[in-house]
């Protein structure tokens, strides 16, 4: 399966590019030969292609060109990373996003932007260089929310299986109570136990991370930017949490997710944009006051 799947990539390589197995093989030994300590991962190789079309791909031959010229396509394409480094470091960002399927409006809230504005083409190198300083930042603090809420429910799980132990291991301790109940000698309840400690590291370091960085944030939310939240009908996840701190995307999702008293919100297909109206979540919240102080 993996040799078909490499095959494929090979094919479809060759269709888009037009170019022979042996023109692969030739490009890749400039990258390798020439280009070596060039972080190459922010260019395809068809822009690499047109960065070198000075080059014949067919005829090259790495122990026939001259100093000259490899000089020359290695200043060519070095040149362009550098130029362009923040815009193609963007591209880079947007595509990963993309391809996680995280919502970009959410990402890009507190910037002047949002995902129909976003044109590279048009912005100044500024404006590319701060986008990808919020955005990088942005994602960051998404993924360790995430990390969190699955510790978060690992935590959940494996305290649920220690009582679980407890209640088949002590079960007649209640109606006997000279017998003396040991589970905690239990090889199970030692391996769940070291597992929970470790997991609570775990989401000590990551509270940790996530405090550094909001605090690295340079956007400071203001009564103004609160009130123009309060007045939309509909608002993101992350405009929730803005209006609840105690309520973060990653928490969000688990109470959404409950059998009982779930987070009231809207949804209109399968894995589209997630929205909340104001008051419904206010009154959800009024409901459960036992958890929210």
């Amino acid at each position: 399966m993996y040799f078909i799947e490499k095959c494929l990539i090979v094919i479809e390589f060759c269709y888009n590019f037009d170019m022979t197995l042996k023109d692969i093989q030739k490009l890749n030994i400039i990258k390798s030969e020439i280009l070596y300590d060039l972080d190459l991962s922010l260019l395809d190789n068809d822009k690499l292609l047109s960065l070198i079309d000075f080059i014949d791909i067919e005829e090259f031959d790495i122990n026939t060109i001259s100093d000259f010229d490899k000089k020359c396509i290695y200043e060519e394409v070095d040149g362009y990373l550098d130029t362009y480094k923040d815009k193609l470091e963007l591209e880079k960002l947007l595509a990963y996003i993309a391809e996680k399927d995280y919502d970009l409006d959410d990402l890009l809230l507190f910037t002047p932007y949002d995902e129909n504005t976003l044109n590279l083409n048009e912005f100044s190198d500024s404006a590319i260089s701060y986008l990808k300083e919020e955005l990088d930042l942005a994602v960051q603090i998404l993924e360790s929310d995430i990390k969190l809420a699955k510790i978060e429910q690992e935590l959940e799980e494996k305290e649920a299986q220690k009582q679980e132990l407890y209640e088949q291991e002590c079960f007649y301790e209640e109606q006997y109570p000279e017998t003396v109940c040991h589970f905690e000698d239990n090889d199970i309840f030692i391996s769940l136990t070291d597992e929970i400690e470790q997991l609570q590291l775990q989401r000590t370091k990551i509270l940790s991370e996530l405090e550094t960085l909001k605090q690295k944030s340079s956007n400071s939310i203001t009564e103004d930017e609160i009130k123009k939240i309060q007045a939309k009908k509909f608002i993101s996840p992350k405009e929730l949490s803005i209006l609840y701190p105690d309520m973060s995307i990653s928490s969000q999702a688990t109470y959404r997710g409950r059998l009982k008293d779930k987070l009231p919100f809207h949804q209109k297909k399968k894995r589209g944009k997630i929205t909340y109206v104001v008051s419904e979540v206010e009154e959800w919240r009024k409901n459960q006051n036992w958890k929210h102080k």
